[in-house]
């Protein structure tokens, strides 16, 4: 080979690595995405994680692979979005009380505050729903609250597990109230909770729309509260707690997360993407349809919130003697 087909044949291939390497730094998304669900299949919150996901896949135009590592009160799957590489395709759906709650009981996590990890943004959140079984007695909140305040320890509510933010609802509204509840934790979760409260065998549980609604629909349960101070679009008819003088701003929220180190570029364009997602007809759709309540918070706010949230939980655990 001649010196020039030499230097020409170098010269091309020096140009493919540098294509390569432009593909590689900016032109992002360029393989699939996986997005993590720290709960498992088919629940409410595998379903919103789903929807979000299909809507990212529109946005950033790859496949985004939804993979469920359930447990640990869904910091299995949050600490491993966390601990990913900090390349922007691994990220994840994570609810506040993992990353607001669980660091205050749990030392062995590889985050403990919003400076261990970037949060892209808040998509949803959720009130918490007091229901009873369809042929219970009560028919509104202040009822159910009046009898536990005049027989302390009769009425049994359950939830899905002990220091969930179900179970801190309960606990809390019978401290406003001076009257106790007694909080059932059962090992099936919220699922397990509703089917309690269905057949009978507690008095009332509290949880979220989406376990709910089908159970309502049918008479097998009837809503007598949300724990908010606004009418709640799922159970517009339900007695609001601050109608009858218990205010509390704990609810369920979810927010987008990735690795801290994630490059700026990388951040933005998810950022960018989330609040269109949350904006689309395909999440109101959805959010009409499953009760959950869209609410885009960018980065910052975000990040104030979720402190504002861990300061919340820390006076909870303080006040119900909450250690793990």
């Amino acid at each position: 080979m001649s010196k020039t087909l030499r230097l020409g044949a170098a010269t091309i291939a020096v140009s493919a690595l540098g294509l390569t390497a432009c593909g590689d730094d900016g032109d992002y998304p360029s393989e699939d995405i996986t997005f993590v669900v720290p709960f498992g299949t088919g629940g409410a919150n595998d379903q919103i994680a789903r929807a979000f996901a299909q809507e990212l896949e529109s946005e950033l135009g790859v496949n985004v692979n939804v993979e469920n590592r359930e447990g640990g009160g869904a910091t299995i799957g949050t600490s491993h979005v966390i601990s990913s590489d900090p390349d922007g395709y691994t990220i994840g759906l994570a609810p506040g009380a993992a990353l607001a709650q669980q660091p205050l009981t749990n030392d062995d996590l590889p985050y403990s505050s919003p400076e261990d990890y970037h949060v892209v943004g808040k998509i949803a959140e959720m009130p918490g729903i007091v229901a009873v079984p369809g042929d219970s007695e009560f028919d509104d909140l202040e009822e159910f609250m009046s009898y536990a305040k005049d027989n302390p320890g009769e009425l049994q509510a359950s939830q899905a597990g002990n220091g969930t933010t179900q179970d801190l609802l309960i606990r809390e509204l019978g401290r406003l109230a001076d009257a106790e509840i007694q909080s059932i934790p059962l090992a099936g979760g919220g699922q397990e909770a509703t089917l309690a409260a269905v057949s009978g065998r507690v008095d009332a549980t509290f949880g979220f729309a989406p376990a709910i609604k089908g159970f309502v629909e049918s008479d097998d349960l009837k809503v007598i509260g949300v724990v908010s101070d606004e009418q709640y679009e799922a159970f517009p008819e339900a007695q609001l707690s601050t109608d009858i003088g218990y205010d509390t701003p704990l609810r369920a929220v979810y927010y987008i997360v990735l690795p801290l180190e994630t490059p700026e570029d990388v951040r933005e364009q998810l950022e960018t993407a989330t609040e269109s997602i949350v904006d689309s007809e395909a999440m109101a759709q959805f959010s009409e349809e499953s009760g959950f309540v869209l609410d885009h918070r960018d980065h910052d706010a975000a990040v104030e919130e979720i402190t504002e949230y861990t300061e919340l939980y820390e006076e909870f655990n303080a006040n119900f003697d909450i250690e793990d």
